[in-house]
């Protein structure tokens, strides 16, 4: 019977005493019926007898299927009534430890108690063998998903994994010809000592012995170079990741953006004019607490015109912005005395609070579409004269205009071969004006257009998406998976603590400036300058860095082989060792200790990713 038909028994029968009745005879099955649990107290008796029993010397896996292991379980134990005879399991059901106890009388067939017992031990041993292989697949699906994957999920090697694999070649190669330079030696009747001796210094120095030492102290210079360029590395294997990295997912606001709003456009509705709604909004704002819309409304040209009005009116209650409400309001008084309030905060809130109608929700969709298409946000803004009842004053349209740099960066970038993905919270129209404005393909996807596709689907729509909109920081782990599955080496800014495990699970993460700790310590790299050059700038050294470590490990390779081959032969066809041990260790030494100044060479990076 296979493991299914142990599967069926045990959800047929909920209890060991179902199945042993549907086992028994039918003149039997009323009367005696297994126990449904055990107390304490016969629990430590078990463990008394399971104890004593293993200290006599009998096998564990008797004691742990229950089997009587000797003459003193056939004898009568002292509380036990005459004409029973008890038998004891310990079986394991879902990984927790059964124990139930069978009795009966003499006078029940014990060919067929013998197969009650043999079936329940094979259908717990079965159940219990699924489980544990359950849990076995389950735990290896874990560790698959969490164990680190380099190039993106393939089988490519780091730098320093394949220069120890050739540092292994090379000395497979120097014993295999000092194999033959001994046989030799032993055909022509020389010195064994000195032939020994030699091989053995041929051997260790045939060893590329400098060469991790050369690699930690060049990456080592490199991390140097690139926190001089505002990158601080928090792994020196991140050095070469970053050089092979072909994808960047970059935040839009703070790094392709200045992350500094300004008041672009103020849009009012019926009975109120832009100085009304602007003066609304000044009095829902509050400087001291530096929130960033705040600074945008206070600091704007157009409210400089309105100071000498602003001072008429005084703010007698504020209420900050809430995250959950979503709005921000105020409580005024004017210079008469009338009291009302202010509000603003997202616009579809401040409609639910103004309680519009049809036509105003028409309007306010309208203007959010014309905004975002500007690369605006759209902050609403409401008043109430009445206690209760509010008034939608109009929108307000706040611009966080793109860098400088940020435009050439990306030119720069698609130059080295790396495809730059935007990746922004933001209305997916907003981030397709800025992603014009900054030479960036226009084909952004939101995020329902992968969370919800099998992983095949998915992952073509992420690499052809130029970038993301409407995203939470939950999908930019999906992102840098997918892309992983298709053999990218992906590159993930955050700077939130939602942030940390896609940071974690990118071949390189990183930190932008203003990151919180959380973020830090989960990223590679750490940014302390603002804007996507910062991380261009940190590509282009580490590229760098990768070229001068493959320039020393071509070189010493083609030394070690230039060593083993010219001693070989001048042994091989002229009979003679052309230097001795020690010159062939000080030779070893001379190469190495001045190739060391390679970790300061002049190169040019790669215009294309390191592989």
């Amino acid at each position: 019977m296979d493991d299914r038909g142990g599967a069926h028994h045990l959800r047929r029968y909920r209890t060991l005493g179902g199945l042993r009745d549907h086992l028994r005879p039918p003149s039997r099955q009323r009367g005696r019926r297994f126990l449904a649990g055990v107390s304490g107290r016969q629990r430590h008796r078990h463990a008394e007898t399971t104890a004593r029993t293993r200290s006599k010397g009998a096998p564990r896996r008797q004691v742990a299927e229950g089997r009587r292991t000797g003459p003193r379980s056939r004898r009568h134990r002292p509380g036990q009534e005459r004409g029973h005879r008890t038998r004891r399991y310990q079986t394991r059901r879902g990984g927790l430890p059964l124990c139930r106890r069978i009795r009966s009388h003499r006078g029940v067939d014990a060919g067929r108690e013998t197969r009650i017992r043999h079936r329940l031990l094979w259908l717990h041993h079965q159940t219990g063998r699924d489980d544990r292989a359950r849990g076995s697949h389950r735990r290896e699906d874990l560790l698959r998903q969490d164990r680190p994957t380099r190039r993106g999920g393939d089988d490519s090697q780091s730098l320093p994994e394949a220069v120890v694999r050739i540092g292994d070649y090379l000395i497979v190669l120097a014993i295999a010809l000092v194999t033959i330079v001994f046989i030799v030696s032993l055909i022509r009747h020389e010195s064994i000592p000195e032939t020994l001796q030699f091989a053995l210094v041929l051997i260790v120095a045939a060893i590329p012995a400098a060469l991790p030492a050369v690699l930690s102290i060049t990456m080592a210079v490199g991390a140097t170079a690139l926190a001089q360029r505002e990158a601080i590395v928090s792994r020196l294997v991140a050095i070469e990741e970053m050089a092979g990295v072909d994808v960047l997912c970059s935040d839009k606001t703070g790094t392709i953006t200045e992350n500094k709003l300004t008041l672009a456009d103020v849009a009012p509705f019926e009975g109120f004019g832009e100085d009304d709604v602007l003066l609304a909004a000044l009095l829902g704002s509050r400087e001291e607490d530096q929130d960033p819309i705040d600074i945008a409304i206070i600091e704007s040209e157009k409210a400089q015109s309105l100071k000498e009005r602003l001072s008429s009116y005084t703010v007698t209650r504020f209420k900050p912005f809430d995250p959950v409400v979503k709005r921000t309001e105020a409580t005024v008084r004017d210079s008469d005395g009338r009291e009302f309030s202010v509000a603003k905060g997202a616009p579809q809130v401040i409609l639910a609070l103004a309680g519009g109608g049809r036509d105003l929700g028409a309007a306010v969709d309208s203007l959010s579409r014309a905004f975002a298409e500007k690369g605006y946000r759209m902050l609403g803004v409401a008043r109430s004269d009445t206690p209760g009842t509010w008034t939608y004053a109009g929108v307000l349209g706040l611009h966080d205009p793109p860098r400088d740099d940020s435009a050439a960066t990306i030119r720069t970038a698609a130059e080295m071969g790396l495809d730059v993905k935007m990746v922004t919270g933001d209305h997916v129209a907003i981030a397709r004006e800025v992603a014009r404005e900054v030479n960036l393909r226009t084909d952004i996807a939101t995020a329902d257009a992968f969370v919800d596709e099998p992983d095949p689907e998915a992952a073509e729509i992420v690499e052809k998406a130029a970038g993301f909109a409407e995203v939470f920081p939950e999908h930019k782990y999906r992102i840098v998976s997918l892309l992983q599955s298709r053999g990218h080496i992906v590159g993930m800014t955050g700077d939130g603590v939602n942030d940390a495990p896609a940071l974690k699970k990118a071949d390189v993460g990183i930190a932008v400036a203003g990151a919180t700790d959380a973020a830090k310590s989960a990223a590679a790299i750490v940014l302390t300058k603002p804007g996507l050059s910062v991380i261009i700038d940190a590509i282009k050294e580490s590229r760098m860095i990768f070229e001068r470590m493959s320039h020393y490990v071509t070189y010493r390779i083609a030394e070690t082989i230039r060593v083993l081959f010219f001693i070989t032969l001048s042994i091989l066809l002229f009979g003679f060792f052309p230097i001795t041990a020690l010159m062939i260790v000080l030779l070893a030494l001379l190469n190495d200790i001045p190739i060391m100044t390679i970790a300061w060479d002049n190169v040019l990076y790669s215009r294309a990713p390191e592989r």
